[in-house]
């Protein structure tokens, strides 16, 4: 995908990135901002997707590669179902042996 996107070389249409700045690495070139795409993968083990056994510590889960209760099903089983408080505004841990970590609704990751 990122070498599609950078194959337009800065033309209009779908894309349109002239640069690719992953993370703390230098550009693949030089451009402006508005022509560099900063693009930061994240850590599987952190932002696991639709792990069958997801691991301890994770940051966010999405449960994909389910439908309906059995997407419910795997949210519970990664500890995050029902882990937003809507009177403190965050996530918090129902299951004190979850290892879920707790994040600030205006908190960055």
């Amino acid at each position: 995908v990122m070498q599609k996107l950078r194959s337009t070389q800065g033309q209009t249409g779908p894309g349109g990135f002239k640069c690719v700045r992953l993370c703390k690495h230098n550009p693949t070139c030089k451009a402006v901002a508005e022509e560099t795409l900063n693009y930061c993968s994240m850590n599987p083990f952190l932002h696991p997707t639709g792990w069958e056994e997801p691991p301890s510590g994770l940051v966010t889960y999405h449960a994909n590669y389910a439908a309906n209760e059995a997407k419910i099903d795997k949210l519970k089983k990664a500890g995050v179902w029902d882990a937003w408080s809507t009177e403190e505004k965050k996530c918090i841990v129902k299951d004190p042996q979850s290892q879920l970590l707790t994040v600030d609704a205006d908190e960055e990751r």
